[in-house]
């Protein structure tokens, strides 16, 4: 089922700026049992996730689980997957290779030019998740940043942000989180406003961090390098040539459909006014008429194997009339048909 989503940053800011009850908690003015008694709380959830203390304060530190929600795709770095591979594994390069080109006088490899990293183009699979550690001082922007890392994604943080997911009947509503808003103490706030350890696991399951595209309206443009901002107008480019493309296929089918439509109600007004013209022309010719009267004169018809017999009006002198037929069914000169005498 497909669920829809309503973006409800606005308002939940707002609500959080006016109750003290969604306000997120400020560490530093809690008592140490009160965090240590939701950390308890926290580490009991069976998603493996946990939070620990750094020291003698309140300062925490434990894993996070965001799960990706990108439409577009993202480049990404091979330099470091083929790092992975030790020097033994890789083929020596052939003589006349780049690699060979750049070794200086005395052969040195170790002012060779690097070779430049592979970006390639990705669709991250949505639903999927990945844990990263932060700390209770670690922003979303920071968060953000170290996800990127983890994925070898080489783009700008700035392009990404977290939203707090809540699931609500058949809808979610998304609340994207500032850029200095702390993840971890997002989580122990939901901690905070349960009641009990099983409230806090049913929240858990309506909850869930989020990393999506941010929004082009927050967006600042002018934190953005020339090469960025062309890099941006290539892809709405591009993506205004795939909608363009899209909608004229859409109507282009319509209209097709609509044009054999109209061809088959034509052919189908041809042949009816065809068959409607020889119904007509046929009646003309064998001579059916149009009833009339019951009182009056009227003809009657006759038919045969070698077709229809048309007789004559019957005549009060004589009760038994001659009948015209066919040129096959003509009787000999001088006789009747009545079998008589005559």
């Amino acid at each position: 089922m497909r669920l829809t989503v309503h973006d409800v940053t606005n308002n939940t800011n707002e609500d959080m700026n006016n109750s003290s009850e969604l306000q997120l908690p400020n560490l530093d003015t809690l008592s140490r049992p009160c965090v240590h008694h939701w950390v308890d709380i926290f580490n009991s959830n069976p998603l493996g996730l946990r939070l620990n203390f750094v020291d003698d304060s309140c300062r925490l530190a434990g894993t996070l689980r965001i799960y990706i929600n990108l439409i577009k795709p993202v480049k990404m770095s091979l330099r470091r997957t083929l790092d992975m591979f030790p020097s033994s594994a890789t083929a020596s390069p052939e003589p006349n290779s780049p690699t060979k080109l750049n070794l200086n006088e005395n052969g040195d490899e170790n002012n060779a030019v690097p070779t430049p990293p592979r970006l390639v183009s990705f669709f991250l699979p949505r639903g999927t998740s990945k844990v990263v550690y932060v700390t209770s001082s670690t922003t979303s922007a920071n968060a953000i940043q170290s996800l990127l890392d983890r994925f070898h994604i080489q783009e700008s943080a700035r392009k990404f942000a977290l939203y707090e997911h809540t699931l609500e009947d058949s809808s979610i509503s998304a609340r994207k989180l500032t850029t200095t808003e702390c993840p971890l103490l997002l989580l122990l706030n939901w901690v905070r406003i349960s009641t009990n350890r099983e409230q806090f696991l049913e929240l858990l399951k309506q909850k869930r961090i989020v990393l999506q595209e941010n929004d082009a309206c927050d967006i600042e443009w002018k934190d953005f390098t020339t090469a960025e901002l062309t890099n941006f107008l290539r892809i709405l480019d591009k993506e205004e040539c795939e909608y363009r493309n899209a909608i004229l296929y859409q109507y282009n089918l319509l209209r097709n459909q609509l044009e054999q439509r109209m061809k088959q109600l034509v052919i189908t007004n041809h042949v009816h006014h065809h068959h409607h013209s020889h119904f007509h022309e046929s009646n003309e010719v064998t001579g059916v008429f149009s009833p009339v009267d019951s009182n009056t004169t009227t003809p009657t018809t006759n038919t045969t194997a070698n077709g229809p017999i048309y007789s004559r009006y019957y005549s009060h002198s004589h009760p038994y009339a001659l009948e015209q037929t066919t040129e096959d069914n003509q009787l000999p000169s001088g006789h009747c048909n009545c079998h008589c005498s005559h």
